[in-house]
């Protein structure tokens, strides 16, 4: 039972650590979006 609560902590770390990627790329796309729009 250990084990399977192991593996899921770790599938669930993994889920979040993937989010905040995606949310910090998604936020420099935002930033980057505004400099190749303005000449």
């Amino acid at each position: 039972m250990a084990c399977v609560f192991g593996l899921l902590v770790t599938l669930v770390w993994i889920y979040l650590e993937m989010l905040r990627l995606l949310a910090k790329f998604n936020l420099e796309g935002e930033r980057l979006e505004p400099r190749l729009v303005d000449p």
